[in-house]
């Protein structure tokens, strides 16, 4: 499929390309049939083979060129287009570019099915699953929200017909949309890019696409095609550390204990760090999140001053990165050098490498702050230049192992100001190009490096990012158990790196918001505080964190409501082991659930280990899938936690 699939859309010399967009008026299909094609092998990762089309007009004006990446151990296929302009005057103007133009014909029923996903709002509903037939003349559209490319729709989606499944993933952390609409007969047209481009080109100027993947599953079930694209994800677009994606690490965070982070200090902090290592709970990283910068004492106000608070922080950060380390500990810092805000460092210093809002945007943002903020330009050679100096100096110096950058508001009408009627879409695409060379250069520059991408929780997360970065703070709807359930049936069907958090010792909540890293914010000197149940929780983690690396089965529906059960199976037969999360939530009149599992072998006898209960049974993998696993949970709201492995053979 995928062969057949790149020799008819790139590799033919008749090729129905699968991109578009208008150059001087025509439509692509119209001249780049016309052009001198030259087509030559670059570089490419490992499990992949790499080539680069590249069409020039007869006289100078403009160059296209594809960059093609065909994996070898997936059945995926990802492209990138790059528009320069040869020659000696601005180009015509280029527009409406579509770096996924493609029509899909299916040959049998049932009708295609288009599975899309909610991105992160801040809502119990993030990440929800969401399906919709497309019968003939039915048209839909996905796009993001405001700039931040999982806001409102993540960019990751699935497209069934002909009993298999066409996945798709969009790499671009800004504005994009996704059209799919069907004809009269069999057939779907299916369109994505930037949510708007009208511009002409200066002389040797060059731009790039959002980057798209194809991934073609033959798998029969639903949770099959998720799963191979989750390995896929794994394998190709997840960082890595050691020839292996990035554990995710338990960390802790006192955010919420000092003041929203505007009472941080080095004492308290220091303090922090202590009472956890006291308490005998193993901390893999100090979290020290917004707030320790100088400025008016509100973290949300202070951005643009990424300079230590001298009076709570007299000796700098590096007393915390030394503390952390002496600890056997890394160090997350929180930054957020996207958003400047009126009165700081770089709006006083530097206005001519930040983007200001227009008088109707600065009315609307200050319904929600006093004053607007700026946006610093990361498509500014000057200002990218100071940030990646800047960031990498304080990483050296400070110790810290995890950059973690958050972006809380929406630059699309920023970057909407900041264009000429002739070049719509330019400044976005030089700010997005910007950011992935300043998180570039901080990898290259300090390997081992983790980048944590937060913007408001979970709002930008999409293939580019997510090669570059993890989130270990998937949603700002934190701590509620029944959205964080919710969190993660819909996020980790995509994508696996994600951490959520919790400020409970409550096993219920705990386990609601388990995933492949955890932030701990708990007040460990209240006398209340349970520290013996602490040291469950974490063992109970420490010992899943490793599985959700692997098969993720969603054994329920993904609900809202509050008198269903919700449950999920891990699933690693590389490990030789797995485990059933299972929830009853508060108003559920069931005490009990009968849930069949995947992926097992049917002939194996497996050792079941309720671990609430302490009871152990040993029942076959056909048992397991067939008749399912019966779970009693009589506490309401009440949790289950099963794990299970194979059994291992009589020696001879």
């Amino acid at each position: 499929m995928t062969t057949h699939w790149l020799n008819t859309h790139f590799l033919d010399t008749e090729a129905r390309l699968p991109f578009s967009f208008r150059y001087g008026g025509n439509d692509t299909a119209e001249w780049l049939a016309t052009w001198h094609r030259e087509m030559t092998p670059v570089p490419a990762p490992a499990g992949a083979a790499a080539f680069r089309l590249n069409w020039t007009a007869p006289q100078p004006g403009l160059s296209v060129t594809c960059e093609v990446v065909r994996f070898q151990d997936f059945p995926a296929v990802e492209w990138t287009l790059f528009l320069k302009n040869t020659g000696a005057a601005d180009s015509e103007v280029i527009a409406d570019i579509q770096p996924l133009d493609l029509r899909l014909a299916r040959t049998q029923d049932p009708e295609f099915v288009l599975h899309s996903n909610r991105g992160s709002s801040n809502e119990k509903a993030d990440f929800t699953p969401v399906e919709q037939r497309l019968g003939p003349h039915a048209e839909t559209q996905l796009a993001c929200v405001g700039g931040r490319s999982s806001d409102g729709a993540l960019p990751f989606f699935r497209l069934d017909y002909d009993g298999a499944g066409v996945l798709f993933g969009i790499g671009w952390s800004g504005g994009w949309a996704a059209t799919f609409t069907r004809d009269a007969e069999n057939g779907i047209h299916i369109r994505a890019g930037m949510k708007q481009t009208r511009f002409v080109l200066h002389p040797g100027e060059e731009v790039r696409t959002p980057r798209i993947l194809l991934f073609f599953s033959g798998e029969t079930t639903a949770a099959g095609r998720q799963n191979q694209f989750r390995k896929f994800i794994l394998a190709h677009h997840t960082p890595q550390h050691a020839g292996r994606p990035v554990q995710l690490p338990l960390a802790a965070n006192s955010w919420f204990i000092h003041n929203w982070g505007n009472g941080v200090t080095e004492e308290n902090q220091k303090a922090f760090i202590t009472r956890f290592v006291q308490a005998g709970i193993p901390l893999e990283c100090y979290w020290l999140d917004a707030g320790w910068y100088d400025g008016v004492g509100n973290w949300a106000f202070d951005v643009g001053n990424w300079f230590p608070k001298k009076v709570a922080f007299p000796n700098g950060l590096r007393p915390l990165g030394d503390e952390a380390k002496r600890q056997g500990m890394g160090f997350v810092l929180w930054f957020e050098p996207e958003r400047v805000y009126p009165g700081t460092w770089l709006y006083q210093q530097h206005p001519e490498w930040l983007i200001f809002p227009d008088e109707k945007t600065r009315q609307q943002r200050q319904r929600s702050v006093p004053q607007a903020e700026a946006v610093l330009d990361l498509g500014n050679p000057d200002a990218q230049h100071w940030l990646v100096e800047h960031v990498s100096g304080m990483i050296r110096e400070n110790g810290i192992t995890v950059y973690r950058q958050d972006f809380n508001f929406d630059p699309w009408e920023w970057w909407q100001t900041a264009d000429a009627p002739d070049r719509q879409g330019i400044t976005e695409i030089r700010y997005i190009t910007g950011f992935y060379a300043f998180w570039d250069a901080l990898l290259q520059r300090h390997p081992g490096l983790v980048i944590d991408n937060c913007a408001s929780g979970g709002r930008r997360l999409d293939l580019e990012t997510v090669s570059r970065s993890v989130a270990l703070w998937r949603s700002d709807y934190a701590f509620e158990p029944e959205g964080a359930q919710g969190h993660t049936l819909g996020l980790l069907s995509w994508l696996p790196c994600c951490s959520a958090a919790c400020n409970t010792t409550d096993p219920y909540t705990f386990r609601s918001n388990l995933a492949a890293g955890m932030c701990l914010c708990w007040e460990l000197e209240k006398p209340e505080f349970d520290l013996a149940a602490a040291r469950r929780r974490v063992d109970e983690f420490l010992r899943l964190r490793p599985l959700f690396y692997g098969d993720f089965h969603p054994l329920t529906e993904p609900s809202p409501n509050s008198d269903v059960w919700c449950a999920y199976q891990l699933n690693r037969p590389d490990l030789n082991r797995g485990a059933v999360l299972a929830f009853r939530r508060k108003n559920s009149p069931y005490a009990a659930g009968t849930f069949r599992l995947y992926g097992l072998k049917p002939e194996a006898q497996y050792h079941v280990h309720d671990v609430d209960a302490g009871r152990r049974r040993t029942l076959t993998g056909a048992a397991l899938m067939d008749a399912g696993l019966d779970i009693q949970i009589a506490a309401r709201p009440g949790s289950a936690l099963f794990l299970y492995e194979p059994q291992c053979p009589e020696p001879v």
